[in-house]
């Protein structure tokens, strides 16, 4: 026969089981709808961003380049030694934008090839020359987009033709949208974009000293765009 002291400790085990279970029935439950609320919320600002970074808050229409906030370079390899970055100091950007439908909008760029600057007033009039990019007969450099394809929320593939020498080749500049709205300075809208693309410059004509310098240049555009007046 049990006795009432087992029997009493029996049942209070018992009780402390079937408590411990229904606490973990509860904390389970609570973790499955709060972690689930959580989610939502944790979630909720990465939308938010991409939202507030493609949304777009800013009207259609003309953008043009702000010039003291803009970059066109090149980069390549010097005998392996080295990779230089040459740029442009005189070139202007054409966006017209379709703020509802990005893949309407329109591109282009226009670079006076006379301004190139390596830094190096030499190697600059050197560039300048017929074996590269022969200013004195093809002045300027064009991209003019033929169609964008949207690859995220702010993201884009710009495909469209690059003219140099008077030779038009097609180029696919890798464009990232980094800031869509009112400018807190200038007080009107503006776009901040980012774009790269890697080119084989002997497609251009532009193949002296091929393979010893590089063939392949890396293409880097970085411009701020308010709407033009």
């Amino acid at each position: 026969m049990t006795s009432p002291n087992i029997a009493y400790a029996t049942s209070i085990s018992r009780q402390k089981i079937a408590l411990g279970l229904a606490a973990m029935v509860i904390t389970a439950t609570s973790f499955a709808v709060n972690g689930a609320a959580d989610t939502a919320v944790a979630a909720q600002p990465t939308i938010q961003s991409v939202s507030q970074a493609a949304g777009l808050d800013v009207p259609d229409g003309r953008y043009g380049l702000d010039k003291t906030h803009g970059y066109v370079t090149f980069g390549y390899s010097h005998l392996g030694f080295s990779n230089p970055e040459v740029g442009f100091n005189d070139f202007d950007v054409d966006l017209n934008l379709d703020a509802s439908a990005l893949e309407k909008s329109t591109f282009s760029v226009r670079i006076n090839a006379e301004s190139i600057d390596s830094r190096v007033e030499k190697f600059d009039n050197h560039l300048k020359g017929p074996g590269y990019f022969d200013v004195a007969n093809h002045k300027v450099i064009t991209f003019e987009s033929q169609k964008i394809s949207m690859t995220s929320a702010n993201t884009a593939d710009i495909t469209g033709l690059l003219t140099i020498k008077g030779q038009s080749h097609p180029v696919t500049l890798a464009a990232v949208l980094n800031k869509a709205g009112m400018h807190p300075l200038a007080k009107i809208p503006a776009l901040g974009v980012s774009a790269s693309a890697t080119l084989s410059r002997s497609q251009w004509g532009l193949d002296k000293y091929v393979p010893m310098v590089s063939d392949e240049v890396q293409l880097r555009i970085e411009i701020e765009l308010p709407q033009a007046k």
